[in-house]
């Protein structure tokens, strides 16, 4: 059985801002970011009969576009957010049969109702990024025949290791100073109780430097079931005139480095492979040894094995 997991179809009115939790930090295969995230429960899970997509965006459309299938949809409730469309979706391949699917829809409605889970559950599924998971027993086609290089990309794991992970908050802060600083230190302190206070400011303060730019709408709907203090209300304004006067982005060099440091494995090229690669990914055009300085910067660190240089990650 082939699984692809994504985001449901978007709900055809605007949806409220729910009540938040905290901050965590979402990591893929296509983005990282810090989002709010909250306590959500499966309203209903469903399986229907559905058509696969013809428009070859994914691995499945690419295999079975306009075969049809089974597929497992998630309605999600938090409090403030009652969800109009399937939140997520499991699209199964043509092969699997409906008490198959109803298996998988259980697995589904297991995973709900604890914090660590949903935690788990909002990191994985989100936006725009279908994922194939293949379990041990062989799938309809034989992808290690077919095609070596794509068996192995889709039967990968994505790990990100601890100075990845600090090295994505260092990104981060270029842009939203405040809200980096105080998730980084809710996600390092072991005791209870600061942690959660930490949790609420970092909240606070992913409104104060994201909100100037919002809708007022969406600006309006956060207040009403998330609101912040004076402090945060102050500092709103006072980041508000910094970036009007001189706004900062998100280096798109660190961005690479700090996004694909293991996927793309930099960490075992040598300066003047990282520079090559960079330059592919962002456009940016680097010296040997400005590369290497932005890395450090980072934190990110080199394990080459000794002998020849390793070939880059695109030939």
């Amino acid at each position: 059985m082939i699984r692809e997991i994504s985001d449901g179809p978007v709900a055809p009115s605007q949806q409220p801002v729910p009540k938040y939790g905290k901050l965590a930090m979402f990591e893929g295969k296509y983005e990282f970011l810090l989002k709010p995230v909250c306590l959500i429960t499966a309203e209903r899970v469903e399986v229907e009969r559905v058509r696969i997509s013809d428009e070859k965006r994914t691995p499945l459309e690419n295999l079975y576009g306009g075969e049809l299938t089974w597929q497992v949809q998630v309605w999600e409730y938090a409090e403030g957010y009652d969800s109009e469309t399937p939140t997520w979706v499991i699209t199964l391949d043509p092969q699997t049969t409906y008490a198959e699917a109803e298996n998988e829809a259980k697995k589904v409605r297991e995973m709900y109702g604890d914090w660590e889970n949903n935690e788990i559950l909002a990191q994985r599924f989100r936006r725009a990024e279908a994922r194939l998971s293949l379990p041990p027993v062989k799938p309809p086609i034989d992808l290690a025949k077919e095609n070596v290089q794509l068996a192995q990309e889709l039967n990968r794991i994505y790990e990100i290791h601890r100075e990845e992970r600090a090295a994505r908050f260092k990104v981060l802060s270029s842009i939203i100073p405040k809200t980096v600083e105080l998730a980084e230190k809710a996600e390092q302190t072991t005791d209870a109780k600061i942690r959660q206070q930490l949790e609420q400011e970092s909240l606070e303060a992913y409104f104060a430097e994201n909100a100037p730019v919002w809708p007022s709408g969406i600006f309006k709907a956060w207040q009403r079931l998330n609101p912040i203090g004076l402090k945060w209300m102050q500092w709103l304004y006072v980041w508000y005139s910094r970036q009007t006067k001189r706004r900062k982005g998100i280096n798109a060099a660190d961005y690479d480095l700090a996004f694909n440091w293991r996927w793309k494995r930099y960490y075992l090229l040598t300066a003047e492979q990282l520079k090559d690669e960079v330059l592919k990914a962002t456009k940016q055009r680097f010296s040997a040894e400005a590369i290497k300085k932005r890395r450090e910067r980072l934190g990110l660190t080199t394990q080459r094995p000794p002998g020849p240089e390793a070939n880059s990650p695109s030939q």
